[in-house]
């Protein structure tokens, strides 16, 4: 049997893999669009920018305007699934100001073209999402303050969007659940405040399903020692990303700190002192002359360190996990530590019962296929798992996405 239709987010972009052939980005006339309308609005206010009007517009000392978000951000990528019909594709775009969800032809010859825009707006921003073959509702993944998120569902074309959950909570990557109707299972964790309603801390994320005509919430798995992440539930199984659980909140904030420690920051205390006084004397000359004191690492500040990767809210550090990494049969190194294990558990009755099955280390993300085959991604490959077979699809860099499409 061959492998599905593979669709997969790589440093932002979007590419698509069929079966026997190389892998091929899926551009967005959306996200061209949106671009090349910063910067015709860049080019119509260049002169507040530049000489006397950026002096005037006071944009060397305070700022001023600067240029669009649309020009300066690209739109990301930031969910992907099966759409309604065979070889069709679903994809959420973020621009920073606004949201959309889309869809895409992915056995046409170019994909690009055959781009719907099914919805778009700011009023809130769509994370994951996902479609069920029973209905034409979708369920995502929506945004919120705070890094709080909620869970929603909506028709494909955006209208009669419900939110389904609320409160002082992270729900996020639902899915609908197989073998049952109009059921959603997604991963929860629970927020602590204080007095003054500050974030004090966060539980381990659990499993939960949500009956979505009654509301009704149920808990299908829970373990305080690991987060249980992107759940995906088949007939008799619950899949999901197993780590260890570690509070983002606390997380060494009661750690008894060494002499040696606090020795160490005595001594750096002058250094870190002049280069804060450095940097802010460095600020106000680059934003007074346009020209900074130095112009060491200039061009990588303005974006992402490429070091590191923002993988299921933790930081990953790319360079650690290039020695420490699950280590795949082909030699290619996952991007996460081992710890984080993609697992099996049996379903009875609605829950998860028994020791799981470990079926892969590293993973950072995860689809089921309609055969009930895996793909997986350990953020530097993608491999399909089909009962003791795996065989490697495709490599790639920075891989944060995957979906397997029918054929």
């Amino acid at each position: 049997m061959g492998a599905p239709t593979l669709a997969y987010v790589s440093a932002g972009r979007l590419y698509l893999k069929r079966d026997g052939e190389e892998a091929c980005e899926l551009s967005s006339p959306f996200a061209e669009d949106v671009r090349a309308r910063g910067q015709r609005l860049d080019r119509k206010h260049a002169w507040k920018e530049q000489g006397r009007g950026a002096q005037f517009a006071g944009k060397m000392l305070w700022g001023g305007v600067g240029t669009s978000q649309e020009a300066q951000r690209p739109a990301r990528f930031v969910a992907l699934g099966p759409g309604a019909e065979a070889g069709s594709l679903l994809y959420a775009l973020d621009t920073g100001a606004v949201s959309g969800v889309f869809s895409a032809d992915a056995k046409a010859s170019e994909p690009s073209e055959t781009e719907r825009r099914l919805f778009h707006t700011g009023d809130f921003h769509v994370r994951h999402l996902g479609r069920s073959d029973d209905h034409d509702w979708l369920c995502c993944e929506v945004a919120g303050l705070e890094g709080l998120s909620h869970l929603g569902v909506m028709h494909e074309d955006g209208s009669d969007f419900e939110p389904l959950t609320e409160g002082d909570a992270i729900d996020a990557a639902p899915s609908w659940a197989a073998g049952v109707h109009a059921q959603i299972v997604y991963q929860t964790a629970g927020i602590g405040r204080g007095e003054a309603g500050e974030i004090l801390g966060q539980s381990a994320f659990s499993v939960a399903r949500i009956d979505v005509p009654s509301s009704e919430v149920t808990t299908v798995l829970e373990d305080p020692r690991h987060d249980l992440l992107s759940p995906r539930a088949s007939d008799d199984a619950l899949y999901c990303i197993r780590r260890p659980y570690r509070d983002p909140q606390t997380s060494g904030l009661s750690t008894p700190r060494s002499l040696g420690r606090v020795l160490l920051d005595m001594l750096l205390f002058a250094p870190r002192l002049l280069f804060a006084v450095f940097q802010m004397l460095n600020f106000f000359t680059a934003r007074y002359t346009g020209k900074p004191l130095t112009t060491a690492g200039g061009p990588e500040q303005q974006g992402a360190n490429a070091k590191q990767m923002m993988i299921w809210g933790k930081l990953v550090d790319l360079e650690r996990s290039a020695r420490e990494g699950a280590l795949e049969q082909d030699g290619t190194r996952s991007v996460v530590p081992k710890s984080y294990e993609l697992c099996r558990y049996r379903l009875a009755d609605g829950r998860a019962v028994g020791e799981p099955a470990v079926l892969a280390k590293g993973v950072v993300a995860f689809d089921l296929a309609a055969d009930c085959s895996l793909v997986y991604s350990n953020g530097r490959a993608v491999y399909r798992l089909h009962g003791d077979e795996k065989v490697k699809l495709v490599s790639a860099e920075s891989i944060t996405r995957v979906a397997a499409l029918a054929s």
